[in-house]
């Protein structure tokens, strides 16, 4: 267990050679994912510990497809999820995170749990994307 990180700062930004980081949730201690911190990357999966903040610019031009943000969300920056292709959001999270918009421009599916969908429909930020949240299969 890699408890000790409470950061990974930058340090996947830029890099070409990364397609899946699921060793993400053995860093336990990490509770803000900093910004642009996997910008420009090849990621393609991510799975995250129980982050409270992700902040802005974080997956920006990465390859990112499918990407679940754990319950523990309370912030989501912008453009934090600006990845063309990016196809389907997951957010477990009941209470809709405070959003700092747009999260992208591209426009990939967002699922969200079931009774929450009209939260998060109305919510600051979130009602500009509606048409794209649903309940969580």
């Amino acid at each position: 267990m890699l408890s000790r990180w409470y950061s990974i700062g930058t340090a996947f930004q830029d890099k070409t050679n990364i397609r899946s980081f699921k060793e993400f949730t053995h860093f336990v201690n990490v509770k803000t994912v900093t910004a642009n911190a996997f910008m420009n990357s090849t990621l393609e999966e991510i799975e995250f510990p129980d982050v409270t903040v992700i902040q802005w610019n974080v997956f920006r031009n990465a390859l990112l497809v499918d990407a679940t943000v754990p319950a523990t969300i309370t912030s989501i920056g912008q453009y934090s999820f600006y990845c063309t292709t990016l196809t389907k959001l997951t957010i477990l999270a009941t209470t809709p995170p405070t959003l700092y918009t747009p999260l992208g421009t591209t426009t990939f599916q967002i699922y969200v749990p079931a009774a929450s969908v009209d939260a998060y429909k109305n919510a600051s930020g979130w009602s500009t994307m509606a048409s794209r949240i649903y309940a969580i299969p």
